[in-house]
């Protein structure tokens, strides 16, 4: 049971994630996508554990597989480019200015 409360969090905090990036008047739209692609996700790991087992001849390789992805996923999160906690909702976007990157050390606008 675990494991379905993480995953849980963690989509909660997607989708909180993607309403804040978004000013006011793409919002719904921006949020909707988000919404969308992990929906698509949900849909295509029935069909991808299925092919995974008819390849491999056991489960684990479909597990094996979700592990990776989980710690590329892990990566891409620190690359993130707005760090959205204490700013103001934006109106419109002519109101966002330069975001600064969740973490630090990863700054590209500095980039050659």
């Amino acid at each position: 049971a675990g494991y379905k409360c993480f995953a849980s969090i963690v989509f909660i905090t997607a989708y909180q994630y993607a309403s804040e990036i978004y000013p006011v008047n793409c919002r719904v739209t921006g949020s909707a996508l988000s919404i969308a692609f992990g929906r698509l996700g949900a849909c295509a790991s029935s069909l991808t554990y299925e092919y995974s087992v008819a390849f491999s001849g056991t489960w684990t390789m479909f597990f094996k597989l979700l592990a990776a992805i989980l710690m590329f996923d892990a990566v891409l999160v620190s690359f993130l480019p707005f760090e959205t906690r204490g700013r103001m909702l934006t109106e419109s976007i002519d109101d966002l200015g330069e975001g600064e990157p969740l973490l630090p050390c990863v700054d590209r606008s500095k980039q050659v």
